[in-house]
């Protein structure tokens, strides 16, 4: 293989070289693609050395069987096929250099005004018309096994071929294609009785597959360029197309140069390796085309759901319209800030602003005001971001002396702005963020961009798992995210960042919790006995869940001889922890909804077990500096574990430890008294519920239960 054809950059110089101007988004016709694939698909189907692979689908068969009305509208592809074929044999007769040829046919092709589209596609339904047929001419003469398949086969590949050659024959004498002539005088060459059977010839059935695998990716994108191509994926895409037009071409040569000689080989393929290392270069661009046709794909489904949350009647494409069109009133809404003394300011204010508003009603806990407000700040530190955020009480009822009270101390706890006044929100706009924006109760954070387009319609679960890093809040940020951050122990132990410290100063950290004081003590206890006598530095952290604090402290600090590191009875961390988990749980579903199959599952099954030890009586999670596994389990287990740590001592400072003790803890459930019951709550609304969701500790389904539940709003809270 030639320097050139493995530099890329270099390559691509090559082959745009002489093509002239071209045009990528030229329609492309769908009347002989179906064709090429099937008859390509059956050839590596009935394959030559007696294996067989999955047969082409019913439509595809149908294709075999198109009317002479249909054939007509072909008949034309047909005779530019054979100008391709003449090019081909030219080249082979004249052995000319495979990379040579591979960027002189595209632009002998161009020369004669065939489309790149046409290109593309043409060069491999020359393969597939000559060569293709011929090995499934091979397979009926020589093979014993599934003869009533490839005679099915070529009955239809006949009658297409005897169909053309009817319309053809009405043409000039010229411009009929040959290929017909070219399989009878191959065929003729075939003995009956070919020695040692068949030769394995799998590098020449690699090819095929690959040569139409890119053909088939590039081919729909082809028709689809106008769907789902972004600007910034066409450069990318335009070398893919000329890297598959060309590495098809090679393919197309090397594999017809192998053909034609097989009978005088003994039909066995003489340079396999050129075959397999053109194979390998498919096979990547290939690659590169599925991910790029997901990205595109995304793109779309993203559009798509975008536009059903959009603000309507805007007056222009900047934040401050969209602001204008969702509170349309009499006279132009004011938006007051929070804490601030300055004036009210106005829509325009905002303009070309990413903007993000808060909407919840006044029942919006201390504890997600609490954590909003550290994200703002951290949002705010990059002045180029220019993104702010406004808070849209939503309020149910009359406007009572208490609900100003409410009101007002609410606001004293915000640093960003908000709507000048609950009762200025229109009946209008409150049914607008209730049907369009599916609030209910729990606040949510749409997000509109700078031109005032709605990119997440509730961005409140990314910022949950990943704060401000997750702006601008749109889907392929979400995704970018996955993507480069996606370890449970950094998406669970986040909740805390005092935790990344601790097992940066070589500690074990352990959260434990429940509602069994009793068992939180002596699982306190035989950690710290077995921490002692291995010599490990352990950081423990008791998450509550209980109402019962008073109970909870009187034995962690009156019967325990050893106090916990940090204790959350019933804090804002302990909150955090459970949301968080929740938000990684309906973020997780919502990718699986819309087909972006990039999490690993095993992180959601774990995410699961996590969050049903919020209802547990006893559980723990435990994590050593040296790795990322995640230890955890409930209850009786875990104490087990650590009570009788002599059974996993010896492995303690081995590679794979924190592998074993998973393992041995695992082990240790299973031969347990079983597993109890388990639930999982998830206080989120309608739009962000999953609809079933199997057992974190067995294959069974959970059973679905609706809870209605009325949260006032403790005065104590706001103090």
């Amino acid at each position: 293989m030639s320097n050139a054809a493995n530099d890329e950059g270099t390559l691509l110089k090559d082959i745009k070289r002489g093509l002239g101007d071209y045009d990528l988004e030229h329609h492309i016709s769908n009347r002989i693609y179906p064709i090429v694939s099937f008859i390509l698909k059956s050839v590596t189907a009935h394959r030559l050395d007696a294996t067989e692979a999955a047969l082409p689908s019913v439509s595809e068969e149908r294709v075999a069987e198109s009317t002479e009305a249909e054939l007509d509208f072909i008949k034309s592809d047909f005779i530019d096929i054979g100008n391709i074929l003449k090019e081909i044999e030219s080249a082979s007769s004249t052995e000319t250099d495979q990379h040579v040829f591979g960027v002189s046919l595209p632009r002998i092709l161009r020369r004669q005004n065939y489309t790149m589209n046409f290109i593309l596609v043409g060069t491999l339904a020359a393969f597939a018309v000559t060569h293709g047929v011929w090995l499934l001419v091979m397979k009926f003469i020589c093979a014993d096994s599934c003869k009533e398949d490839v005679t099915t086969v070529l009955k239809r590949v006949e009658e297409l071929f005897i169909t053309l050659r009817k319309h053809l024959g009405k043409q000039e004498t010229n411009d009929a294609p040959d290929f017909y002539l070219y399989i009878s005088l191959l065929s003729s060459s075939v003995t009956r009785n070919p020695r040692d059977n068949w030769k394995s010839m799998d590098s020449l059935y690699s090819l095929i597959t690959a040569m139409l695998e890119v053909t088939s990716a590039a081919h729909l994108f082809l028709k689809n360029i106008h769907k789902f191509i972004l600007q910034s994926m066409k450069d990318e895409f335009e070398s893919l197309v000329l890297l598959s037009i060309y590495w098809i071409t090679r393919g197309v040569f090397a594999s017809s140069s192998q053909c034609n000689m097989l009978p005088k080989n003994g039909y066995v393929i003489q340079d396999s390796q050129n075959l397999i290392d053109i194979c390998d270069k498919l096979n990547s661009i290939h690659e590169r085309l599925q991910r790029l046709e997901k990205n595109g794909r995304q793109y779309m489904d993203d559009e798509k759901i975008a536009e059903a949350y959009q603000i309507p009647y805007k007056k222009g494409s900047e934040s401050h319209y969209a602001l204008l069109a969702l509170f349309g009133t009499s006279e132009e809404i004011k938006f007051s800030p929070c804490r601030r003394k300055e004036s009210d300011i106005s829509a325009f204010s905002f303009r070309r602003k990413n903007l993000l508003l808060l909407i919840s009603g006044l029942d919006i806990s201390f504890n997600e005001i609490s954590f909003l407000k550290d994200e703002y700040t951290e949002l705010k530190i990059p002045v180029e971001q220019e993104c702010e955020l406004i808070w849209v009480p939503i309020h149910n009822g009359s406007w009572t002396t208490s609900s100003e009270e409410k009101y007002k101390k609410l606001l004293q706890m915000m640093p960003w702005y908000a709507v000048e006044h609950p009762t200025v929100i229109t009946r209008e706009t409150i049914k607008f963020i209730r049907d369009i924006w599916k609030f209910h109760r729990k606040p949510i954070i749409v997000a509109l961009n700078a031109g005032g387009n709605v990119v997440c319609p509730n961005a409140i679960h990314l910022i949950h798992i990943w704060g401000a890093k997750a702006f601008p809040f749109t889907k392929p940020r979400e995704r970018s995210l996955w993507a480069s951050e996606a370890r449970l122990d950094s998406l669970v132990m986040g909740f805390d960042p005092r935790v990344s410290n601790m097992l940066g100063g070589g500690k074990w950290v352990i959260l434990c919790g429940g509602n069994d004081t009793e068992w939180i003590r002596d699982f306190v206890v035989g950690v710290q006995e077995a921490a002692t006598d291995l010599s490990i530095s352990v950081e423990m952290i008791i998450i509550g869940r209980t109402t019962d604090n008073e109970q909870i402290d009187k034995i962690m600090y009156s019967k325990s001889p050893v106090t916990p590191d940090y204790y959350y009875p019933h804090s804002r961390k302990t909150w955090y922890l459970w949301t968080r988990l929740e938000s990684l749980l309906i973020s997780m579903h919502q990718r699986l909804v819309a087909r972006d199959y990039s999490t690993d599952p095993s992180i959601q099954q774990e995410v699961k077990k996590l969050l049903s030890y919020a209802s547990a009586e006893s559980w723990a999670c435990l994590i050593t500096p040296s790795s990322d596994v995640m230890i955890h389990g409930l209850g009786k287990a875990m104490l087990q574990a650590f009570t009788k740590y002599e059974t996993w001592k010896q492995h303690l400072h081995t590679k794979d430890f924190t592998k074993f003790l998973k393992t041995h803890i695992e082990q240790l459930q299973r031969l347990g008294p079983g597993h109890p019951c388990s639930q999982i709550i998830l206080n989120t609304d309608s739009k962000d519920v999953v609809e079933s969701m199997n057992c974190p500790h067995c294959v069974l389904f959970m059973e679905k239960q609706i809870q209605y539940r009325c949260c006032h709003v403790d005065s104590d809270e706001l103090e």
